[in-house]
């Protein structure tokens, strides 16, 4: 019986041999950037090592029932040495499948990074031929970009104004209501398709999207003007109708002064360098007369001073 043993034990010696030389070096090889059949390879390597352990444990516990294991300590050294390969097998094997998913995530994330380089190449193009005012073109780069993300509302915008600028007010409809989908308070969507419905001559809509860009930006110039154009269209001439267009006119005539303060106080900087200063005093006054607080044209008087004042002491 121990001869019949060892007989087993040198076949099974030989054949453990072979494959684990086979799998160590396939481990020792392999790494993440390997193509699907070498993976393939490895895994068919590493089945076959585990069913051959499978198979040694069977014995082994064989053995043990006869209680005839204890009698070749050779046998059971060699046995140790397999579940030990097995235990190591399977943590390298746990290994590699990490790297490889990782290895996959990283491909995932370069794929999406790359989408996203050229969406965002697209939509600055796109933009550059808006800012042109090539619209043909620009409109036909939005709808580029909104064929890879059709949740691009900025694109959505551009492309809902560009359709406006025709008169294609449906097809801008459509878009400023994709972006409300993702963005019910984006207030270029509400502007925008607040004019659509107003060029629809469908006032009732108007209004309601006119009031809800007034109840996020109560003092909205085009909220206010939209709000009342349409009750006027509406038939609808009461005190309400009459606050709305103050208000669009107020806030518009604050944001005429505001640029005119600015070109005032420059038209002054340049009489001045021209030696015309009486002159530029006057303008810079012109600016401060519609906003006292202007921080930049107070600096321009006191700089004036301090000027006039070298050149008196030269």
């Amino acid at each position: 019986m121990k001869l019949h043993i060892h007989n087993i034990n040198e076949d099974q010696s030989r054949a453990k041999s072979e494959n684990q030389m086979r799998v160590e070096n396939d481990l020792s090889e392999l790494s993440i950037n390997e193509n699907e059949k070498e993976f393939n390879k490895f895994i068919s390597n590493y089945q076959s090592l585990i069913s051959y352990c499978t198979t040694l444990q069977k014995y082994i516990c064989h053995l043990g029932k006869k209680k005839e294991l204890s009698k070749d300590n050779q046998l059971l050294g060699f046995c140790k040495e397999v579940f030990a390969k097995i235990k190591e097998i399977n943590e390298r094997f746990d290994q590699l499948n990490m790297n490889l998913n990782l290895s996959q995530d990283i491909n995932e994330m370069d794929k999406i990074k790359n989408k996203n380089d050229s969406l965002l190449t697209l939509f600055s193009q796109a933009k550059e031929l808006y800012s042109k005012e090539k619209k043909t073109e620009a409109f036909q780069k939005f709808t580029e970009v909104l064929r890879i993300n059709p949740n691009f509302i900025d694109a959505r915008i551009y492309r809902g104004n560009l359709s406006l600028d025709v008169n294609n007010t449906f097809y801008a409809q459509f878009d400023f209501e994709e972006a409300l989908k993702q963005d019910k308070y984006n207030l270029k969507a509400l502007k925008g398709i607040t004019i659509a419905f107003k060029m629809q001559c469908n006032y009732e809509l108007g209004l309601k999207y006119a009031l809800k860009v007034i109840k996020h930006e109560p003092k909205s110039p085009i909220g206010n003007f939209n709000a009342a154009d349409c009750l006027k269209f509406l038939g609808q001439y009461n005190e309400n109708t009459l606050r709305y267009i103050n208000q669009a006119i107020d806030q518009e005539k604050r944001r005429f002064e505001q640029k005119l303060q600015v070109y005032f106080r420059n038209k002054g900087e340049i009489l001045f360098g021209l030696n015309r200063e009486s002159e530029a005093r006057e303008f810079v006054l012109k600016a401060l007369e519609l906003n006292q607080n202007y921080e930049l044209a107070i600096k321009t008087l006191k700089r004036f001073d301090d000027i006039s004042q070298r050149r008196i002491n030269t």
